[in-house]
């Protein structure tokens, strides 16, 4: 039988050296990167651990909010998902005691919802639906679904090149003719392009100048930024997030008015699945192709010339409770 407790400080290393043995953790799942966002959420910070004995079993970032009066609960809370996660072994019984006793706890502190989204699949060591299938077992309903380009990586960095389609191989070599190519730059330097991209479609950043700094001091090993310029001065970049030990993944992919149609982003997702592959990652995540279920055709075509990606889904679960 398992036993649910609250997150304390004296939980820190256990719950983040979990998360790296974990089956399905990922940065988006650890303290040191939840806490980038400082005071804002610390109020309503409220993780959930699983006990087996001594042991953690699984954990969940969760966080408690106000609504219209009420209370609502949020897996996650200031990042792309949350959810159950778990060790490599374990069984259907347990998970239906975690849904179960989460049900109950919330219940207790009168939430009035909560929304989950798990862990996408491709960043499962061991491939499990057991977590979906229990919340919608219990009642919770899919309310939202969007679709992940996921490139499953060749052994061979060499192999790269085979995998391009015709037109994007074109494009691409002659973008590594006239873009000079940086990895590893300072947040710094990446964020104006970022910004001048996001603005031209009507948009700010998910992360400040600010939250990008800190993570880059606090996960060094776990954030970086490509960017590639041509003579003109025209940029593009890359931000990537170390995900976990196998994924990869692109969280921001931008460029400046000026370098439109030049070609640059092809140079650096070129190079970056390169460099993906010679260290060792099994995936690549593109990033979301959608919003509210509606597809983003000319975006998922853009990352499927680079090796005729797969489709995985990132999905958001709801259960009224009162």
């Amino acid at each position: 039988m398992l036993k649910i407790i609250e997150y304390q400080k004296k939980n820190y290393h256990h719950w983040n050296n979990f998360i790296e043995k974990s089956n399905n953790g990922t940065i988006f799942h650890r303290l040191d990167f939840l806490s980038y966002h400082g005071k804002k959420f610390q109020k309503n910070a409220n993780h959930l651990l699983w006990l087996k004995g001594t042991e953690i079993y699984a954990v969940m970032p969760l966080g408690i909010l106000p609504k219209s009066g009420k209370k609502i609960a949020l897996s996650p809370f200031g990042a792309s998902w949350g959810g159950l996660v778990t060790g490599e072994k374990f069984k259907l019984k347990y998970v239906f005691e975690v849904v179960e006793s989460l049900v109950e706890y919330l219940k207790r502190r009168k939430i009035s919802e909560i929304l989950i989204t798990p862990t996408p699949m491709c960043y499962f060591r061991s491939y499990s639906s057991y977590f979906d299938f229990v919340l919608s077992s219990l009642g919770f309903k899919l309310i939202n679904r969007e679709v992940l380009n996921v490139t499953k990586l060749p052994k061979n960095s060499e192999k790269v090149w085979e995998r391009l389609d015709k037109k994007c191989r074109n494009q691409t070599r002659s973008a590594l003719k006239n873009f000079t190519l940086k990895e590893n730059v300072k947040a710094k330097e990446f964020y104006p392009i970022l910004i001048e991209d996001k603005h031209r479609h009507g948009a700010e950043p998910t992360h400040s100048l600010e939250d990008l700094e800190y993570l880059e001091r606090n996960l060094s090993r776990m954030i970086r930024f490509d960017v590639a310029q041509n003579s003109e001065g025209q940029r593009a970049g890359i931000g990537y997030f170390i995900s976990n030990a196998s994924t990869l993944m692109t969280f921001y992919m931008a460029q400046e008015d000026a370098a439109m149609g030049k070609n640059g982003l092809n140079a650096l997702v070129l190079r970056g699945i390169e460099r993906a592959v010679k260290e060792g990652f099994e995936y690549l995540d593109f990033g979301i192709s959608s919003r509210n279920n509606q597809p983003y055709l000319g975006l998922a075509e853009f990352k499927e010339n680079f090796s005729g990606f797969s489709g995985f889904t990132r999905d958001t679960y709801q259960m009224k409770l009162k």
